[in-house]
């Protein structure tokens, strides 16, 4: 099992999966133990490309079987809200664990 996706290259304790989440690019995490600025390397645009074709088409096919503008704007936001959630959180969490296996924490250098 590959450990380097999960320690801190700094302090050598585990991550955990919602650091990853919370973060808004793969390269812009910090450790939660030691506040080191790390990264993964040779991650980024790859997983991000994916992750925005995947959801694309599901996205187009929902939005041309709902009816948006029999919506009030507050039911409008309620569903695009939802939607967005239900297809964003499975992703999300693909991404966290294919980053956790399958590469490598490094310091962030400046």
């Amino acid at each position: 099992m590959n450990e380097q996706g999960k320690l801190c290259p700094k302090c050598g304790q585990d991550i955990g999966i919602w650091t990853i989440i919370k973060a808004l690019w793969p390269t812009m995490l910090s450790c939660p133990h030691c506040k080191a600025a790390i990264r993964y390397d040779n991650s980024g645009w790859g997983l991000i490309t994916v992750g925005i074709i995947f959801c694309l088409p599901i996205l187009s096919i929902l939005a041309a079987n709902i009816d948006f503008f029999a919506m009030s704007f507050v039911a409008l936001l309620f569903t695009a809200s939802i939607i967005s959630l239900l297809i964003w959180l499975p992703m999300e969490l693909f991404m966290v664990f294919y980053l956790r296996r399958n590469q490598k924490l490094i310091l962030k250098t400046k």
